[in-house]
């Protein structure tokens, strides 16, 4: 682990944070025990130990939407409570929770806010996702405003889906949208997430969730223009 931990820092590399996995926030109640115990000993799951080890600043988590015949509200209070939890191990490694929003009904951001108001912790804080479900009225600014306080990371997608400013839609391209992407036929106001995020001066990494290119280096070269044109 020392010796993953020099290379990165020898390199260009930063170990942000690693991802772990969402059977934490699964309704059932043994099962999200063990990984709460998982996640202390770092087996595994949400491996706390094993982001204090690499130097991460947090570790990502996420919902998965909502089990049949269960009510909603139960769901997300325990969800909320497990959290609590986690946070308490992530609070005694040096490193956060990150909760990503996301899954079919728990990615609304009323539904994430409900989590966050009940898990109540200062290790445990947001990833913004860059939903289709952020935005109401061609606005990201409601939804924003409600998550705000708690975000620590971001997921973007593609970041030209961004309105015309002349007015006109982003239209559906060719190619058929990629399982696990947004819907390219629904523009995402990137714009104004960009100012919003300046405005709650968040110093953070955005990390680039796109489809994989026969171009890598030259897509990152253009996916770095725009990025940068958005953040100035």
């Amino acid at each position: 682990m020392a010796d993953c931990r020099l290379g990165l820092g020898e390199g260009s590399l930063v170990a942000a944070g690693h991802d772990g996995q969402d059977a934490l926030l699964r309704p059932r109640l043994p099962a999200r025990d063990r990984r709460v115990e998982e996640g202390n000993a770092g087996l595994g799951g949400l491996g706390m130990e094993l982001a204090r080890d690499l130097g991460c600043m947090g570790v990502k988590v996420r919902p998965n939407g909502f089990p049949k015949g269960v009510p909603h509200e139960k769901t997300l209070d325990q969800i909320g409570r497990a959290l609590a939890k986690c946070g308490d191990i992530a609070r005694d490694n040096g490193v956060e929770i990150w909760v990503e929003v996301h899954g079919e009904g728990t990615e609304d951001p009323p539904n994430i806010r409900r989590i966050m108001d009940v898990a109540n912790h200062p290790s445990v804080g947001l990833c913004w996702n860059s939903n289709d479900t952020d935005v109401e009225g061609g606005s990201v600014a409601k939804s924003f405003d409600l998550l705000k306080k708690w975000l620590r990371s971001c997921h973007i997608n593609e970041l030209w889906r961004q309105p015309a400013p002349w007015g006109a839609s982003t239209g559906q391209p060719s190619e058929k949208t990629t399982p696990g992407f947004p819907s390219y036929a629904k523009p995402y106001p990137y714009h104004e997430l960009f100012q919003l995020f300046r405005g709650a001066n968040f110093s953070r990494y955005t990390f680039c969730e796109i489809p994989a290119s026969a171009e890598p280096l030259r897509l990152m070269r253009y996916y770095r223009a725009l990025w940068q044109w958005l953040a100035a």
